[in-house]
């Protein structure tokens, strides 16, 4: 009987060894990824940011800007959008003020949504005399956000020179009233 004692020793042995190398290589697989490229656990972020889906509606939009000795004019934006797929339209009317300045400025919006990114022409009315902008935004669950650049002419357009970096303008999301 002893050899038989042996052999099952020997079996228990070899299960035990395939067992330590299968732990120990995937240990070592996961503690040291490969370098081809290919992500690995230890690549993958810890946190997941959600994905933001802009949805078909109507959303309203109010920026207040407070007149400081920097920038000594007061204005006051709002915003009403409507988003069908990808088409946007709605107005933008506001007020401004400041030293020997107080107006009020109203006009369209028209144009077009991708992913969070939209380019609108703003067709306005400002003191009796009209004209139009190319307005660039970004949309969130909260906010838009109008990234002003520095402005050119382009035939009866103003448009953004995006070689610069523009300034941020945040609009806060607000509830429509009718």
């Amino acid at each position: 009987m002893e050899p038989q004692k042996n052999s099952t020793q020997s079996k228990t042995l070899t299960i035990l060894a395939i067992a330590f190398v299968v732990i120990a290589v995937v240990y070592l697989v996961a503690r040291y990824p490969s370098s081809t490229g290919a992500p690995s656990v230890s690549q993958t972020p810890d946190i997941f940011e959600p994905v933001f889906v802009v949805a078909d509606g109507t959303y309203c939009y109010t920026r207040t800007q407070l007149a400081t000795t920097e920038a000594p004019y007061s204005s006051e934006e709002h915003i009403e959008i409507t988003i069908d797929g990808t088409t946007v339209s709605g107005t933008k009317a506001g007020t401004q003020a400041g030293p020997g300045v107080s107006n009020g400025f109203w006009g369209d919006l028209d144009g077009t949504l991708s992913g969070t990114a939209m380019e609108l022409v703003y067709s306005y009315t400002v003191e009796g005399s009209e004209g139009k902008e190319l307005e660039l935004y970004e949309v969130s669950d909260s906010a838009l956000t109008k990234l002003r650049y520095v402005l050119t002419e382009q035939g009866d357009t103003l448009v953004p020179d995006r070689t610069g970096e523009p300034t941020r303008l945040v609009y806060t999301l607000e509830q429509c009233t009718e």
